[in-house]
């Protein structure tokens, strides 16, 4: 039997399965299919070549949820609510998210002001009613609602936290003229008091309840028909998981699925490599993802927000992301500057070197040209090369430099964005980097690591070996797939004798020296002749061998070039 841990993302959806007998793995690489997100996660199943009813648990995150909510994509949703406070989820808090820009917008509302109704009921902080609930005003919104084939309803009512009871006659009267609707009561979404949170939670969960059913059911049901016998795991935006069934009541606990499990794997990480404090990254083909784990554990926070003045008000893993990934589109701004996202090109079209009709250069596009990157891809989706440099071309051109300066300079902005959301999330918890070890998950995580890293400071990088879906796996195995840890001083992880991965002098620190080496780089740390000496074999020697001469060409070892640096300071500064 298998189990399968299946992440859809904004561009593609990773597969990996561990075999229950031998311990073996497998792991598959599809592209998103955005217009039905449940066929791709079929295809990586079939693509894995595991027979359907040899699957004995199926965990699943998803950011269907998040991207529903993001782009607004979703049925129109309404929305009930005590007068004077029709307008609260789309007022806010009044805060400001830049002090002094005049041009700043609030994302849209969730819910559109046409359907917000106002009803006359009060109830008081202590639960008594002040105001009985107008019933006949219920029963003309209810008629309304049912007339515009509005098919999820969110109710909050001031203080129903205190007493649901007006909250609960509104959804029998909503119940009684749409009897198919989705009707949620924020007595029961989030009882807690400040109204701003709670009407918001509510919302959320109306408007996500009709396409989550839809999707899990369509899962579930095409997951049948191939002979699917197991378990249906949804993995949770606090890193634990639950049934399908609760999935679509709860569908708000979704909107951080797909990241949260790299934190688990990272949670993992600090059982097996001994650093207790790790920033988890994952660089996906639509958005980075950043959060911390301390002393093992991911960092809860309830003050979430999905964006500017639309917080979520439930427990989930503290994780920010921001639009940077292999999908993010370079352009070039009015001022003549080089940007990147935070637009992406997603699944589809895709990248230019998907060869599916995308024209944009993105960031995968630079790393094709720039050789950082397989054209096959280890054999499980092919790159076109000639379509990546003719997207780049064309910005080189629009900015006046060549092509290898516009891809590389594009990688530069790109990573320099998700050091800043590192930042941002380190900075936020007043916490210092150098304490931190950086891990890096995702399918474009490892190329862009030690960048990352080196921005911050951060003296070590731990990559794992499974893809894109490891972080889903933690939460069925209790063995996920080998990491390696690699120095911030090399292109590539040094090893020892006996051929394991070994953790190489870092650039700031000696902590990180290969056990084999460390006492003679201690030896000759004031030597910088020496010092060159021992890096030389692993920098020159070992990373020779994947140049070869071209046909008829010259060497390109004779052009090649190995710069180095060093941090220095004063002992105990």
């Amino acid at each position: 039997m298998w189990r399968v841990g299946i992440d859809v993302g904004g561009t593609f959806t990773d597969l990996f399965a561990w075999s229950e007998a031998d311990g073996s793995y497998r792991t598959a690489k599809v592209l998103t299919t955005k217009d039905d997100r449940s066929r791709g996660v079929l295809s990586s199943i079939e693509t894995a070549g595991i027979d359907f009813g040899d699957i004995s648990y199926l965990m699943h995150g998803t950011t269907t949820a998040t991207n529903a909510l993001i782009e607004r994509n979703y049925p129109d949703a309404a929305f009930v609510t005590t007068d004077g406070f029709r307008d609260t989820i789309e007022i806010g808090r009044q805060h400001r998210k830049s002090l002094y820009d005049p041009y700043q917008t609030k994302p849209a509302p969730l819910i559109r002001r046409r359907n917000r109704f106002s009803i006359g009921e009060r109830m008081s902080a202590g639960g008594e009613v002040r105001r009985p609930l107008d019933e006949t005003r219920a029963a003309e919104i209810a008629r309304e609602i049912a007339a515009r084939g509005i098919r999820a309803v969110g109710i909050g009512f001031i203080n129903s936290y205190a007493n649901p009871a007006h909250e609960q006659r509104m959804r029998e009267i909503l119940r009684e003229h749409a009897p198919d609707a989705h009707i949620v009561i924020s007595a029961e979404t989030r009882p807690v008091f400040r109204e701003h949170g709670r009407f918001t939670t509510t919302a959320i969960r109306a408007c996500l309840m009709p396409i989550m059913t839809e999707y899990f059911d369509r899962l579930s049901d095409a997951l049948s028909e191939r002979g699917f016998k197991g378990t249906l795991l949804i993995l949770k935006s606090n890193g634990g998981v639950m049934g399908a069934d609760n999935a679509k009541l709860r569908p708000e606990e979704l909107i951080e699925s797909g990241p949260a499990g790299g934190v688990a794997y990272a949670s993992y990480l600090t059982r097996s490599t001994g650093f207790e404090n790790i920033i988890h990254t994952d660089v996906g083909g639509t958005s980075f993802d950043v959060s911390l784990v301390e002393k093992g554990e991911g960092l809860i926070t309830r003050d979430y927000e999905l964006q500017w003045e639309v917080p979520v008000s439930v427990p989930m893993l503290d994780i920010h992301s921001v639009g940077a990934g292999g999908g993010s589109v370079g352009w070039v701004d009015e001022g003549g500057s080089l940007r990147v996202g935070p637009q992406s090109a997603g699944s589809e079209p895709g990248p230019a070197c998907y060869g599916r009709g995308g024209t944009e250069p993105t960031i995968t596009d630079a790393n094709l040209v720039l050789g950082r990157l397989n054209p096959s891809l280890n054999d499980k989706f092919t790159l076109d090369r000639a379509a990546a440099e003719a997207a780049i071309d064309r910005l080189a051109e629009e900015i006046g430099l060549s092509r290898l300066e516009t891809a590389e300079g594009m990688i530069k902005i790109s990573c320099e964005t998700m050091a800043q959301a590192v930042k941002g999330v380190v900075v936020a918890r007043a916490r210092d980097p150098r304490d931190f070890v950086l891990a890096s998950f995702g399918g474009a995580g490892p190329m862009h690591a030690t960048f990352v890293a080196q921005a911050m400071n951060i003296p070590k990088v731990v990559i794992a070996t499974g893809g894109g879906g490891v972080g889903l796996w933690c939460h069925g195995d209790e063995h996920p797939p080998r990491y390696r840890k690699l120095p911030l001083c090399a292109a590539r992880v040094g090893r020892h004798g006996n051929g394991e991965p070994a953790l190489c002098r870092t650039r700031g620190g000696r902590a990180g020296a290969a056990p084999a080496r460390r006492d003679r780089r201690r030896q000759h740390d004031d030597d910088p002749h020496r010092a060159d000496a021992l890096h030389r074999p692993d920098l020159r020697g070992g990373d020779r061998h994947p140049l070869r001469r071209p046909a008829g060409g010259a060497d390109p070892r004779d052009r090649e070039r190995v710069p180095r640096g060093a941090s220095a300071r004063v002992r105990r500064q």
